[in-house]
């Protein structure tokens, strides 16, 4: 007997996910002989009811929420050698996960277009207690997301987000770090920390280190300048698709590294758009760790962007 469960989180992006909940259960019917709902009321219940899923080993999870809500629920998996199959329904404010596996982002489309016969395999990041699907980073501009309300994220959606960027992009301050893994160390001033398990969002490919990304590694660039010239040269280098040719950054490939801070200074990660863990944090790489859903029309051919593709018997 197959079953889903389904954790919605109806206060993401624009509150109305548990508005889905019939048409989710209508579509559902015809591939699924039992399906729970579930409803987030805190932000420790989509952890508690993605290890609900894993212990009672349920065949998969549709997520209705944002990027935050779906690492919730896959903390949740972390130490289970059994994890359920993941479907998202886009319901946050930026929703990067949902574009890079080509999720429509109309939720109705989005729940529609599953047919749960084709799966994409993706790394996991974990950082200290914390996971991470995409991205993991340190400075201004992550600082300056964790500072938006859901208030804000309800009423501006991504402008939001662009408004607090700008702001404290103006006023930022250097930090002060180290970065050490069996690749290579890194000591002294930065301006940001960016860790990738993926390439490129959509179309846009941002580095031609795609071998890594399939060994299990994630790539990291530090950004050693706040110099506006240097920015928009690591921005250009980025949209030109060879983020590690910038000279004003430090790049390289592991699987493991350790992030500190050099001053007395509180400096917190960000993972996947939500505030994490503070330094000293260990990050380590887990490979083909999660299966995610994706659409039925779905073209995604790019390695660089998710590795694997599985179809399901």
């Amino acid at each position: 007997m197959k079953n889903i469960m389904v954790i919605i989180n109806p206060k993401a992006g624009s509150e109305t996910g548990d508005r889905l909940i019939d048409v989710i259960e209508k579509h559902l019917q015809n591939y699924f002989d039992e399906i729970l709902i579930k409803t987030t009321k805190t932000a420790e219940d989509s952890t508690l009811f993605g290890k609900e899923a894993a212990d009672k080993k349920f065949d998969s999870v549709m997520i209705v929420g944002g990027d935050g809500t779906i690492n919730g629920v896959i903390k949740g998996f972390v130490n289970y050698e059994y994890r359920p199959k993941i479907a998202i329904v886009p319901a946050g404010t930026g929703n990067i996960l949902a574009k890079i596996l080509g999720v429509p982002i109309i939720r109705k489309r989005a729940i529609h277009s599953y047919h749960f016969n084709k799966t994409k395999k993706m790394n996991l990041g974990v950082c200290n207690n914390d996971v991470f699907n995409m991205f993991a980073s340190l400075g201004p501009v992550p600082e300056a997301i964790h500072d938006v309300s859901s208030e804000q994220k309800t009423a501006l959606g991504f402008l939001a987000y662009v408004f607090n960027a700008m702001s404290k992009l103006a006023n930022s301050e250097i930090s002060h770090i180290t970065v050490k893994s069996k690749e290579h160390y890194f000591e002294g001033p930065a301006d940001h920390l960016f860790i990738s398990l993926v390439n490129g969002i959509g179309l846009l490919k941002f580095s031609e280190l795609d071998e890594s990304v399939a060994q299990g590694k994630a790539n990291i660039f530090i950004q050693r300048s706040k110099k506006f010239i240097d920015r928009m040269q690591t921005v250009t280098s980025a949209i030109g698709g060879k983020l590690e040719g910038s000279e004003g950054l430090d790049a390289f490939s592991s699987n493991e590294i350790v992030i500190d801070a050099l001053e007395d200074q509180d400096l917190y990660i960000d993972l996947d758009g939500e505030k994490g863990p503070a330094l000293p944090v260990k990050i380590k790489i887990l490979i083909d760790y999660i299966d995610f859903y994706l659409p039925e029309n779905n073209i995604i051919q790019d390695t660089h962007l998710v590795n694997h593709n599985t179809l399901l018997e």
